[in-house]
């Protein structure tokens, strides 16, 4: 089972992840553009980032790891 209040916030984290994501990658007309170069590369991992780290991260520290 789970705890509603340890759910409620990572799905409130992730939410504001995506917002994050959703702002950031305004520039992107095509996917070509996060892969076509090292800078595009690199802004990809960028927009990927706060979302592992708020997913994996916190679902780590609510297992007691």
């Amino acid at each position: 089972m789970y705890d509603k209040d340890i759910l409620s916030d990572l799905l409130n984290k992730i939410q504001d992840c995506l917002n994050k994501i959703q702002t950031r990658a305004q520039f992107v007309k095509v996917a070509s553009d996060l892969t076509d170069s090292p800078k595009g590369i690199e802004r990809l991992d960028l927009l990927c980032m706060p979302l592992i780290v708020e997913t994996w991260g916190s679902g780590f520290a609510y297992c007691g790891y």
